[in-house]
């Protein structure tokens, strides 16, 4: 696994999230009343559609979980807000009390340990892939 790897591996989060919110919007409109009057009501679809949130909710308590893997405090706190909260660096450096630069570099710091922790463990994280230690 490279840094990149996990680079993408975190960046996963939000596109998660959004899958989310597309599927909620999608099961509130299958329970809008005017669907159901054209196109027939289907509890199917709609617990389908919970079926796949669940299982997109549990994709990112996997992701969660992976960066609770980091020791450092600092690296763990910035790599949550960039990668969870999609905080800009700016905003991370004003919540965390520091430099923009010192934030950039918990972050790659962050990813680095996280790849290496990844590798030494012999983790996969495809999204989907549970991430913890042995």
């Amino acid at each position: 696994m490279t840094i990149e790897d996990t680079r993408n591996y975190l960046n996963n989060y939000k596109a998660l999230l959004d899958k989310i919110e597309y599927l909620e919007a999608k099961a509130d409109g299958l329970k809008s009343p005017s669907f159901q009057a054209i196109r027939g009501y289907s509890t199917r679809n709609i617990n389908d559609i919970m079926d796949d949130i669940g299982e997109l909710v549990r994709k990112m308590e996997e992701i969660e979980d992976f960066i609770e893997l980091l020791d450092n405090p600092s690296e763990l706190l910035a790599i949550r807000y960039r990668y969870i909260d999609g905080m800009k660096l700016e905003d991370i450096a004003e919540n965390m009390s520091y430099s923009v630069r010192s934030v950039a570099y918990f972050l790659s710091k962050g990813v680095k340990h996280l790849t290496d922790i990844a590798n030494a463990e012999g983790l996969s994280l495809p999204c989907g892939t549970r991430a913890r230690r042995k």
